[in-house]
Parts: C-alpha cells; sequence; structure tokens
C-alpha cells in the first residue's frame, strides 16, 4: 500500500459445531481468508481447528474466492474452526461517483440467461432459488429506490441505507436452512 491513511483491523471469527453424536467422517469448505488486494492488504491469517483436521487444502473456488477445505476421518463430538486474520484497508470507493453509474434498469434487462447466448457470469446472481424467491413483498419493499433510469449505484446505496436503518439482526433467529 501507498502512503494513503490506513486502518489495521484484527478479525477474530469462529464456527463452532456440535454434534449429537460423535461423527467419524467431515468434510468442511471455509471462506474465511480475506481478501488481498490495493485496498485491503492481508498482513497475517491463520486458521485453526479443534479437534486438529487430518487434511487441509488451500485453493480458490469457481468464483475465485479463497477457499480451505478441512477433512477429518477422526471420530469427534465437535469442531471448532478460528481463524483470525489481520488486514490494513483503505478507502475502496473513494472515487465512486454514483451518479455517474449507469442506469439500473439497463443493467437489469441484460442480465437475462439466454440459450447459445454470450454467458454472463453475474445472471447466477439474479436467479431465483428456494431459500431466496422472488417475493412480491420485497419487490414492493425495494421499489421506492429503484425510479426507472436511476444510477444503480445511487439506487443500492439507497436501498442498503433503507436496509440498514428499518431491519434489526437478531442473532440465532434464523439456521442455514431457514427460507427468507
Amino acid at each position: 500500500m501507498d502512503a494513503v491513511a490506513t486502518t489495521t483491523l484484527d478479525v477474530v471469527h469462529e464456527t463452532r459445531y456440535a454434534y449429537g453424536a460423535p461423527v467419524a467422517l467431515a468434510h468442511h469448505l471455509a471462506h474465511l481468508r480475506p481478501l488481498d488486494d490495493a485496498h485491503q492488504r492481508l498482513l497475517a491469517h491463520d486458521i485453526v481447528t479443534e479437534p486438529p483436521v487430518a487434511s487441509r487444502h488451500a485453493g480458490v473456488d469457481g468464483f475465485g474466492n479463497a477457499a480451505l477445505w478441512l477433512s477429518t476421518a477422526q471420530p469427534h463430538d465437535h469442531l471448532v474452526v478460528r481463524s483470525s486474520s489481520r488486514v490494513a484497508l483503505r478507502a475502496r470507493f473513494a472515487a465512486l461517483r454514483p451518479a455517474a453509474s449507469p442506469p439500473w434498469d439497463a443493467l437489469a434487462a441484460g442480465l437475462r440467461y439466454v440459450a447459445g447466448g454470450r454467458y454472463d457470469p453475474a445472471v447466477a446472481f439474479v436467479q431465483p432459488s428456494p431459500y431466496v424467491p422472488r417475493l412480491p413483498e420485497l419487490l414492493a419493499w425495494a421499489r421506492p429506490d429503484f425510479a426507472p433510469g436511476r444510477p444503480v449505484a445511487e439506487a443500492a446505496i439507497a436501498l442498503m441505507h433503507r436496509l440498514h436503518g428499518e431491519f434489526e439482526y437478531r442473532s440465532a433467529s434464523t439456521e442455514v436452512d431457514t427460507p427468507l
């Protein structure tokens, strides 16, 4: 990083698995290594498991994210995965001009699957799923921020501010399979 002002953060993430009965074989995929780029420099990173796993393989997933595959064939009734990182941050979007971004509706119109058409990986992120269906209630809630022709960055920032202001996070209120 250059001389631009930075903030250094120490980040600890801990995931605990508690099994109802001992398991003899476990495979886990962890996405816990922070991004290391021009705006976020990874100064240190370590992952520790309790009990220790027999096999660790670091790599990159299909989206370019750092991934760690963990496996163990030793009977265990719990597993703790603790990631510790130190990162130095500098402003990522200091030059962003939200009003200069393209209209959201023009971008959305291009995010369609077309058999035999040009592949655009972003299309995968706009498709409904069993856990995130297209709900009329969500569309109605978001609609005020997405007037036709509004720049996409302006709309996204407005939506994020509303989400932050109108919703409250309540720990342990959902599980990994809780539908929207």
